[in-house]
């Protein structure tokens, strides 16, 4: 039996609602609420009907300023700054051009900007057309390749490769991979949070979609542990118990994980605290690992500190090291919910 009034459910032999003090007649007993049974209906046969799309929708604001920066910004900052950088060195070393190994490492540069740039159109490209959330999860993917890989490909790997060291690698070097790991961070927080991408890309988002369907349903249920009464509610409460503290922040993510198979967030205690936080989340396989690393990586370091008072090339490959621990503990704090997540869902479910 339901109220009419405020649609909760009540026992077959009370008079009066326990929620809003509605009085219960027979027609009452015999009959659902209309609207509760309407909205259970529409959540079934059609969940995109009842989204809630508050905020800004389509191509508009950053939006708009990422899929330009993607398609066209990007490509011709980089063409000045490699041709200028390349025309700067001829100046200063005019023998330069008629050296094969120069020659060759002119070609790689520009073929491997050429497929970082192709690389760049396809993924603003995508975004500016489709309107799914899989162009959303290839766009994040897409600026970690065309940003910190590719500046780490470019200043470290190929003066390696083609010339032997990494005389070219220096202060600027070091800049651009910071800053390219910076704005790829900000870009991919920017498309997991924004109003405007989860509802211009929403058609494969069904966890938003049910949760903005019974809102009021599960602010009025909601228990103790901070998991609300939704449809997920079972699955809600195991992560609930699995997890302990802290409960609430995880859940709604490792629901999100494991609907919509996007598994990109941020942590910013695994990122800060990155073997403190993978212990006290019972990571301890994981940690381990961090442990071995972490120590090998310190060992190295201070061999290097300690060469590169007799040979300056060392310095800088130190300084590239720090530089790919940095964005090491970058891709940790993107994927750390994610693998938490896993381990729960494993080890703990």
């Amino acid at each position: 039996m339901f109220c009419t009034r405020c649609g909760t459910q009540a026992i077959s032999t009370a008079k009066y609602c326990a929620k809003c003090g509605a009085s219960l007649n027979i027609s009452s007993s015999s009959r659902e609420p209309e609207q509760p049974h309407q909205t259970e209906t529409i959540t079934k046969t059609s969940p995109e009907i009842i989204v809630t799309k508050a905020g800004p929708s389509g191509i508009g604001g950053w939006l708009t300023l990422l899929i330009v920066g993607m398609m066209l910004l990007r490509p011709l900052m980089g063409l000045g700054k490699i041709n200028a950088d390349f025309m700067t060195a001829e100046r200063q070393y005019p023998n330069l051009e008629s050296l094969g190994l120069w020659k060759t490492f002119n070609n790689a540069t520009w073929f491997t900007f050429t497929i970082v740039t192709a690389i760049s159109i396809y993924g603003g490209f995508g975004l500016a057309k489709g309107r799914n959330w899989k162009v959303v999860k290839q766009a994040k993917i897409i600026l970690w390749i065309i940003g910190p890989l590719a500046s780490i490909v470019l200043s470290v790997i190929i003066p390696k490769i083609v010339l032997g060291n990494t005389k070219t690698f220096g202060a600027d070097s070091l800049s651009d991979i910071l800053t390219s790991f910076l704005a790829a961070s900000i870009w991919t927080i920017y498309l997991s949070k924004s109003k405007r991408v989860r509802n211009t890309y929403s058609n494969l988002k069904p966890l938003e979609t049910r949760q903005s369907a019974k809102t009021s349903n599960s602010e009025e249920n909601k228990n103790d542990t901070g998991c609300g009464n939704t449809e997920d509610q079972p699955l809600k409460e195991k992560y609930c118990a699995a997890i302990g503290k802290n409960s609430e922040y995880y859940v709604d993510r490792f629901i999100h994980f494991k609907i919509v198979k996007c598994y990109f967030s941020w942590n910013w205690a695994a990122f800060l605290f990155c073997i403190p936080w993978t212990v006290y989340r019972r990571m301890y396989k994981l940690a381990a690992v961090f442990i071995v690393i972490f120590s090998f990586w310190c060992y190295q370091s201070i061999k290097m500190l300690e060469y590169s008072k007799v040979n300056q090339n060392l310095e800088e490959v130190w300084i590239a090291l720090l530089v790919l621990a940095w964005c090491a503990k970058g891709t940790y704090g993107i994927f750390a919910n994610a693998l938490y997540f896993y381990h729960v869902d494993k080890n703990k479910l």
